[in-house]
């Protein structure tokens, strides 16, 4: 969990019979976290107020990277999403998918972009290394919350809850297609 005004976010263990909690570690954040996002059992991923990316190392309680992710941002990182079997479109290399990469997606309170980061999880010093990979301009004033709803398209949704679909379309195989298909209804 986090703390907006005392910066800080906080690992606890719950137990849900007896509803005890117990505090296990606790992060000073550069500034007011917005979002979490677990990578693994080592390392914490935290969206701030200023548009930054922490990643933090759990055991060793440090901070590893931070990456101004959304600049400019006054009102934070908004979300932080990994995507689940991304097409080729949105990985951006056709063939199979690298085991090694994940690929996360970042979007923010008072921006019209969201960005896509490739996450190597087995990097070579032992800690995920994070970059960037592509940014897309919308035309909302915002993003509230990003989803991925299938492995090409990613909705979005602005502040004052409109939606907007982002298809990733091959337009090589799409006009390879529509030319398939005139030739065969000439027959």
């Amino acid at each position: 969990m986090s703390n907006w005004t005392e910066k800080k976010t906080i690992i606890c263990e719950v137990e849900l019979k007896t509803r005890k909690r117990v505090l296990k570690k606790t992060f000073d954040n550069n500034n007011s976290p917005t979002v979490l996002f677990q990578i693994d059992e080592d390392y914490l991923l935290v969206g701030t107020a200023d548009g930054k990316l922490e990643m933090w190392n759990i055991e060793h309680e440090k901070i590893v990277l931070q990456h101004d992710a959304h600049e400019n941002s006054q009102q934070g990182i908004s979300s932080i999403v990994e995507l689940r079997d991304p097409s080729y479109c949105l990985r951006g290399e056709r063939g199979d998918a690298d085991p090694e990469i994940r690929y996360l997606v970042t979007s923010c309170f008072d921006r019209p972009e969201f960005k896509m980061w490739k996450m190597n999880v087995h990097a070579s010093q032992g800690k995920p290394e994070l970059s960037f990979h592509l940014q897309i301009a919308t035309s909302l004033t915002g993003i509230s919350r990003i989803l991925q709803s299938t492995p090409s398209q990613l909705v979005c949704v602005d502040p004052a809850q409109t939606l907007k679909f982002y298809d990733f379309v091959d337009r090589v195989e799409q006009r390879k297609k529509e030319s398939f298909e005139e030739k065969v209804a000439k027959f």
